[in-house]
């Protein structure tokens, strides 16, 4: 909800703006996202984090659940977003993303933690660095196309990659060691079904949307993701946009026999645009 408040403002000028616009603006012509062969996007994504990490023993057993207060992070991020799109054809795109987050903090622990082989005991200041990458890939065919909406299926690929790694005073194997340290390194990648869309209020003017859902496992990797993200487009010059977006990714991916990673981020995303 406080995100949701923060996004109203900005939302509300944007269509006080937005009808003032389109009454000035011919509805000839098509937006240029509508027909750019290439376009890209940059911006930072504004992020309400919620979730866990846990590792997976050899023995069978599983460490803690490790989420965001435990480990002393901040449960509100910003974080660097990409993404380029490739219209192969009128129809057929290629579409790619990429968002990183990366963060550390050094304090003391409320409780005890075993991670991996090395356990730590509560009070005892322990320095986490964690950084997470997270692509997509989609490649999407628009069933419906004309200079005013689109709409399109695709299929695509979600890589998550985790690296999270904790030190400081601990045990090993119950041998006390002045300084110890465990560290996760792993990645994952699941296949998805995607939904995208778009509707040019005016040459100026775009509404955007698309869904991402998958809930399956192969191999000894498994997970469910829901991708969903609404926005609307300003083209200000002929090659250059800003558009402010809103998005809700869940994202649970687990392999088997080393590590499980379930995160949720919320929050608004400003972007600026380029197409050529």
């Amino acid at each position: 909800m406080k995100m949701l408040r923060c996004l109203a403002l900005p939302v509300i000028a944007s269509c006080v703006l937005l009808s003032s616009q389109v009454a000035a603006d011919s509805r000839q012509g098509m937006h240029p996202l509508q027909n750019s062969r290439f376009y890209g996007r940059v911006g930072a994504f504004y992020a309400d984090v919620d979730g866990y990490y846990q590792n997976h023993r050899s023995d069978g057993t599983s460490g803690p659940k490790l989420d965001y207060d435990l480990l002393g992070l901040d449960d509100s991020q910003t974080m660097p977003i990409g993404e380029f799109v490739w219209r192969v054809t009128d129809r057929l795109r290629i579409q790619a993303e990429y968002l990183n987050i990366s963060e550390d903090n050094k304090g003391a622990i409320e409780r005890d933690i075993s991670w991996g082989n090395v356990d730590f005991t509560a009070g005892v200041a322990v320095q986490t660095d964690l950084d997470l990458d997270i692509a997509r890939l989609l490649f999407g065919y628009s069933i419906l196309k004309d200079e005013v909406k689109e709409l399109g299926l695709g299929i695509g690929l979600h890589y998550a990659e985790i690296d999270i790694s904790l030190s400081g005073q601990g045990s090993i194997n119950g041998t006390p060691v002045a300084s110890a340290e465990e560290e996760l390194d792993e990645w994952g990648a699941l296949p998805n079904v995607g939904v995208y869309g778009n509707y040019a209020l005016s040459p100026k003017w775009l509404l955007e949307g698309r869904a991402d859902w998958m809930d399956m496992s192969y191999s000894d990797y498994s997970g469910d993701l829901w991708h969903v993200e609404a926005g609307v487009q300003y083209q200000a010059f002929k090659h250059v946009g800003i558009a402010l977006a809103y998005r809700y990714l869940e994202l649970n991916i687990e392999d088997d026999d080393s590590w499980e990673a379930d995160i949720d981020y919320t929050g608004p995303i400003l972007y600026i645009t380029g197409n050529f």
